[in-house]
Parts: structure tokens; C-alpha cells; sequence
């Protein structure tokens, strides 16, 4: 993609951020051709909003790759949150953890994450595309899904082995078990590549192979550990 190519998907994604109306399949001369690409459209997407990200999320793209793509403290939301339906095209929802970072990710080290707290999230994705992205580039061009995310009130307390579950109220959904001390890993990697984030930025790790889809009147939750619990209610 040239430079106006690049710029003009960027338009065309912000319009869709803005609006609510997604986008028809894209045409090959819009098309991110490498992952390099895709983060220049969504680079360029962030600042023709005036976006600042507050930190990182890694999750699933279209073929199960890891993808990262910003978190916005505008999409930030509290445990207990009522989320409309109309919002989100495409909405999915995954269990996710959630670290504020005690220390900065500066580019180029390769420290392991040292992390303030962590808490049960949910991620809600959405899409730009009508379609949904074709591949992962598309994908991480369009944010790398980023729709909303609950947060639980209360952090993990305690040093014991972590499962993370979440699923529609009523479910019973496996748990996914985790090590605190690895979980961030490929997140605050993917942070310093992309330029670092400062202490107190977020990092956000999305698991789960399959995606739940909201329905109306339905609540949803997420839960690490024992304590850590995020819900929320769909309309």
C-alpha cells in the first residue's frame, strides 16, 4: 500500500469507528499486504481520532494468531456494566486478564512484566468490516478487534494457581488455568516492539479458543481465581 492508500483506509475506518456503520469487503488496492502495513493503518487510524492508547491488548485474530492491537480508556468499562447490543457489530465476547504494569516496557529490554495487579476481564470485540476482517492483517488494520472491555472490581489476591472461566450466567464454563508470572509474556513483548508502554499501563490477554455471542437480556461474566470477577448485561 502507498502512502494515500494507507491514508485513505484510515479515513474510511474511522468513519466506521465513529458512525457505527461498517464497511463493505475491501479492495485489493485497500488491502494491508503485511503485518507492517496493518500497523501503519491502525496507527493512522489512532491519530486521525486523537486516540492515546492506555495500553495493549493481545488476543485471537481470524486464523487463532495472537494479535495486538490498543487499548482506549474510553472503552474501559466497570464490573456490572450494561452494554448495548447495537454498539457492537459482530460483538464477541472472550475471558481475558487484565495487569496494570508496576514497572515501564521499554523497547528493546526483555524483562519479564512486573505487574502492579491482575484482574478478571471480559473483551468484547467488534469489527469496522461488514464481512468481519478476511485474515489477520485485515484485522489488526482494524484494531485487532477492539470493541470494549469489563473489568472486575476487586484484583486477585493470593500466590495459589489461577483458572480463568467466563461464560453467559447460568453456564458452566472449564476453566482455563494460568501462571501469573508467564501470562503477560507475549503482550509486554508485543508493547516494547511497538514503542513501550509507562508504569501503570495496561496489558490485556485474551484466551479462550471459542467466542460466546451476546444476546439480549443476557449477563455475562469472567472470573480468575476466586475473588476476581467481571460481569456485565447485554440489551
Amino acid at each position: 500500500m502507498d502512502e494515500d492508500a494507507i491514508t485513505q483506509l484510515a479515513a474510511y475506518l474511522a468513519e466506521a469507528l465513529t458512525t457505527g456503520n461498517p464497511l463493505a469487503p475491501l479492495p485489493s488496492d485497500l488491502t494491508p499486504l503485511d503485518l507492517d502495513e496493518a500497523e501503519t493503518v491502525a496507527g493512522a487510524v489512532l491519530d486521525r481520532m486523537g486516540f492515546v492508547p492506555c495500553g495493549l491488548g493481545l488476543a485471537p485474530g481470524p486464523d487463532g494468531t495472537m494479535l495486538a492491537g490498543p487499548l482506549l480508556d474510553t472503552r474501559m468499562l466497570a464490573d456490572g456494566a450494561t452494554v448495548a447490543l447495537s454498539a457492537l457489530h459482530r460483538g464477541v465476547i472472550r475471558p481475558a486478564v487484565l495487569g496494570i504494569l508496576a514497572e515501564p516496557l521499554d523497547p528493546g529490554a526483555d524483562a519479564a512484566p512486573v505487574m502492579v495487579e491482575i484482574r478478571a476481564a471480559m473483551d468484547i470485540a467488534a469489527t469496522r468490516l461488514r464481512d468481519g476482517p478476511a485474515n489477520a492483517d485485515e484485522a489488526v488494520a482494524d484494531l485487532a478487534g477492539l470493541g470494549l472491555v469489563v473489568a472486575a472490581g476487586r484484583a486477585v489476591t493470593g500466590a495459589a494457581p489461577l483458572r480463568l472461566s467466563g461464560g453467559a450466567a447460568g453456564s458452566r464454563p472449564r476453566g482455563i488455568p494460568l501462571a501469573a508470572n508467564t501470562v503477560f509474556t507475549q503482550a509486554a513483548a508485543a508493547a516494547r516492539r511497538l514503542g513501550g508502554l509507562p508504569a501503570g499501563g495496561l496489558l490485556l490477554v485474551v484466551l479462550g479458543e471459542e467466542a460466546g455471542v451476546p444476546s439480549d437480556g443476557q449477563a455475562w461474566m469472567a472470573r480468575l481465581g476466586r475473588s476476581s470477577i467481571a460481569r456485565a448485561r447485554f440489551f
